[in-house]
């Protein structure tokens, strides 16, 4: 099996208790802008920064170009001690607008802008036939997680903020 469900599931249940993203279902209501936002009937965009990062148990510690996310992926995956960003991309996002990235396992990550309720951006995931939706509030900061990949597995770590 190219992924392990179990401890998805525990990454996706640790993020949600830890604050800064919730589990929704998705739905076809649109999200309405949140108050300051633009009223013409147009929604902030997103600025997606996605870091793709190597994740292995066994001992090597932080790629120093992995700094700023260093004490959340020691803190989020315990049981890993090495760390390496294998790529990065940043994309500004209106809403319904969408960015896909191959990963390095050959499976393509299709990520969508839905809108923003309140201070949170809705985000659509879809990697490898399973497809989620995580609201974010701006400005901050989640993993998905669990893909197989050369002896780890691949984290992907997402920011995300109100488009400038």
């Amino acid at each position: 099996m190219d992924f392990d469900m179990n401890r998805l599931l525990r990454v996706f249940i640790a993020f949600t208790l830890a604050g800064g993203m919730a589990p929704t279902m998705a739905s076809a209501e649109t999200p309405r802008p949140a108050s300051g936002s633009p009223t013409s009937g147009e929604v902030a965009p997103i600025e997606v920064d996605l870091t793709v990062v190597h994740a292995k148990q066994a001992e090597g510690g932080v790629s120093p170009d992995l700094q700023a996310l260093g004490k959340q992926l020691t803190k989020a995956f315990p049981t890993y001690k090495s760390f390496a960003r294998l790529s990065g991309k940043i994309d500004r996002l209106s809403s319904g607008a969408s960015a896909e990235v191959t990963l390095p396992n050959k499976t393509t990550l299709v990520y969508r802008h839905l809108g923003w309720k309140d201070d949170f951006a809705t985000l659509e995931l879809e990697v490898g036939g399973m497809k989620s939706t995580v609201n974010v509030k701006d400005g901050r900061l989640f993993f998905q997680a669990g893909r197989a990949y050369d002896g780890g597995m691949i984290v992907l770590a997402f920011k995300v903020s109100k488009g400038r």
